[in-house]
């Protein structure tokens, strides 16, 4: 047993074969047991503890597990009690102008109850055919008009109208209808402001003009400009007089106030091409909120018309995309539209009278599609909404008072669940909700969180938002999606950041953090660049070594073209003084040469003659020295020209080495000249092959006079350096 506080109205809760929710005030009380076709259900029937926490939330323990409920879910009442009573779920409830309330069904009819719900009448079959079988279908539609005509029609066999006098219903004849069709489906019932009572049905549209007297002929008005015979979904008239109708696959038509009883209408429908137009050709309802702004449900989202630029905001629900399947909605009295959808029953809040905003719109979820039927919902006077529960579901219906729906206002905690490194499970020393610091190296640079909000009222609902600061510039908004993923994160410092809201959409701001290092690799760590800083210094240092010497080099090289330019100028000047000073030491050899020569001719002394030849040899000798430093002079300004002939080389040689004959007796140095043996024989031999003569000879190509140069510069060395007694031998080979 759990009493909870007293501000609470005194609510006791009491766990026995099911969990009780009973008010002690007024004694009412809600049973919550197990169905086993009901996830939703409660589970087990055998509990032995109940928790509230902080936020209100109960945590029921027991043998077949943990229930967690949510207190306000029970403020939606199911009245299954309703299937288990008449063996059928409601579909439509309408509540007359007498105050009582008439609730159609999926299978067995109509049924009549009093404001207080208590049973008054119930007519299970409304139309039996000619064989008495009972043709009523689904109820589909409960309308009255102003001179308080009950009207209702279902899904199989078309209209009916009450007869309040006999207590029973009338089948209503549609003329014109074609012939073999035998399910009439009948969508909407309206009156106009002119009186003209308009019937929607999957057929097309019918009428009965203002005065008809005969409450059963309806006339079938065949206007092809609207394609009536096309589903007619919905028909309404809104604030400004104008009359709109919508239905399947035609958009939207409309007939202001001077046009009517014309067959002129104005058509919207669906462009791809333009954002401002109808979000779908598939309409189910058009209605005006509280402030007139007139609102189309379509099977892709909720259209908001605006008169003054003649054209739509379509509001669509990315995130809740079943929720784009609207049937139906009602508006209660703060402003909330709760709709009909392929999602369940949705609330949504309407934009203010002078609300620009653009979306997102508010929107919650509550009972799932599974549960209701979705075509309708009713709000009746008492401010309180119906809704009728799925086909067959045996959950009856649902009520609720819109001001009892309380939004989850508790902030709920945000913690990190888990922690991948390459898409697998990472071990760390210690939980990854206790962690505030995570060190990853290099190569672990491809990781992802999960984080999970804790509350658990509706946690599908749940929204999550994360943020790695250092890496990405602002908050991603995931949704429900709850898990981040990172993927080639440079090395750094990073803090991860979660946050998320409950249901109701109120969020953690301040949410969950945690640091992350990512280690650099060893090639970009302080000490790598230390030796990279190093590694930079020494080349700039080389770099400035081999510069330095460089220049160095480049300045000997041009000291030493400096030096070679003055010495070739040097040389030229020592050559032109050679040259010059040869030229004044030939004159006067050449004087001495002639007289030499007279003096020989004349003398008859031997002794005498041989002085003279001696004298004349080395003025001879003296003479060829000079002209030899002429020839260097000439080589040195490359006029020197070799003038070679066909010459014998052995009586020339011969010349050359007796003209030193006389130095070797000075010196007393043994002078020989000989031609060796084997190539002396090779010379007579081809010699005597050529001439046919015995006599020796070498033939070659030679230049005389620099023949001559180095014969004596050998000769001249072989005395200089050959002592005294030694020998000197020149050989032809």
């Amino acid at each position: 047993i759990y009493l909870e506080p007293p501000q609470n109205g005194e609510i006791l809760w009491v766990a026995l074969g099911d969990l009780i929710r009973f008010n002690t005030l007024t004694g009412d009380y809600i049973s919550f047991s197990h169905k086993p076709d009901d996830p939703y259900s409660i589970i087990g029937s055998s509990f032995n503890n109940i928790l509230e926490d902080d936020r209100g939330t109960l945590w029921i323990t027991g043998h077949a597990g943990i229930n967690i409920l949510d207190k306000d879910s029970y403020q939606i009442e199911k009245h299954s009690d309703f299937f288990d009573r008449f063996g059928c779920d409601a579909t439509v409830f309408f509540e007359d102008s007498y105050g009582l309330i008439w609730i159609g069904t999926s299978s067995k009819g109509i049924m009549l109850f009093d404001y207080q719900m208590n049973q008054l009448n119930w007519y299970d079959s409304l139309y039996k055919d000619e064989f008495g079988f009972d043709r009523t279908g689904i109820i589909w539609e409960i309308y009255e008009d102003d001179d308080r005509n009950l009207w209702v029609g279902d899904n199989h066999s078309g209209l009916y109208l009450y007869d309040r006098s006999k207590d029973l219903f009338n089948h209503c004849e549609l003329e014109g209808l074609e012939a073999g069709k035998n399910i009439i489906w009948i969508n909407d019932i309206y009156k106009d402001s002119q009186g003209v009572l308009w019937v929607a049905t999957q057929s097309g549209l019918y009428k009965r003009e203002k005065g008809v007297q005969a409450l059963t002929n309806l006339t079938f008005i065949p206007l092809s400009d609207l394609h009536w015979h096309r589903p007619v979904n919905c028909i309404y008239e809104d604030s400004m007089g104008i009359l709109w109708f919508c239905g399947n696959g035609t958009g939207l038509f409309c007939q202001p106030p001077d046009l009517r009883g014309t067959d002129i209408f104005i058509n919207y429908s669906h462009d791809p091409k333009n954002s401002n137009s109808l979000g779908s050709n598939n309409v189910w309802k058009i209605c005006e909120d509280s402030q007139a702004n007139l609102w189309v449900a379509t099977y892709h989202g909720l259209n908001r018309y605006d008169r003054e630029s003649d054209s739509f905001e379509q509001i669509k629900f990315e995130a809740n995309p079943g929720s784009n399947f609207i049937c139906d909605f009602v508006e209660d009295k703060n402003g909330y539209f709760w709709m009909t959808t392929d999602n369940g029953l949705i609330r949504f809040k309407i934009p203010g009278e002078n609300s620009k905003n653009k979306g997102p719109y508010e929107i919650k979820q509550f009972l799932p599609f599974k549960d209701i039927f979705p075509y309708k919902i009713s709000l009746l006077k008492n401010g309180k909404i119906y809704a009728g529960a799925k086909y067959s579901s045996e959950k009856g219906y649902f009520s609720f008072y819109p001001d009892s729906i309380k939004d989850n206002e508790c902030i709920p905690p945000i913690v990190i669940t888990d922690f991948h490194i390459n898409n697998k499970t990472t071990k760390l020393d210690t939980s990854i909700i206790l962690k505030n610091h995570i060190i990853l190296n290099y190569k672990e640079n491809f990781f992802s969180f999960e984080f999970s909000s804790l509350d658990y009222t509706n946690p599908e609902e749940n929204k999550y938002a994360y943020y790695l600061e250092g890496f990405e510039d602002d908050w991603i908004y995931s949704g429900a999606r709850r898990k981040a993923y990172y993927t080639g994160v440079p090395p750094g410092e990073y803090i991860f950041k979660a946050k998320g809201s409950n249901n109701d959409g109120y969020w953690n701001k301040e949410g969950v953090a945690v640091r992350v290092s990512i280690l650099p690799p060893p090639w970009k760590t302080w000490w790598a660049y230390t030796l990279y800083g190093l590694f930079l210094i020494g080349l700039v240092i080389a770099w400035r070594r081999y510069d330095l010497s460089r220049q160095h080099l480049k300045r000997d090289l041009e000291i030493e073209h400096v030096e070679a330019e003055k010495l070739k100028e040097l040389d030229s000047l020592k050559s032109r003084f050679f040259a010059n000073i040869s030229h004044e030491f030939r004159t006067p050899l050449t004087l001495i040469l002639g007289p030499l020569q007279k003096l020989l001719s004349k003398s008859s002394d031997e002794e005498t003659t041989e002085e003279l030849n001696v004298m004349q040899r080395n003025a001879r000798r003296l003479h060829n020295l000079i002209n030899q430093l002429l020839d260097l002079s000439k080589l040195e300004s490359k006029e020197m020209k070799l003038q070679a002939a066909e010459r014998d080389v052995i009586p020339l040689i011969n010349g050359y080495v007796q003209s030193f004959e006389s130095l070797a007796k000075q010196k007393g140095i043994e002078l020989v000249f000989k031609v060796a043996a084997e190539t002396a024989a090779v010379a007579a031999a081809e010699t005597a092959a050529v001439a046919g003569k015995e006599d020796l000879k070498i033939p070659v190509y030679v230049d005389r006079d620099k023949l001559e140069k180095i014969l004596y510069n050998l000769l001249s060395n072989a005395f200089k350096f050959t002592p005294e007694g030694g020998r000197i031998e020149v050989q032809v080979d």
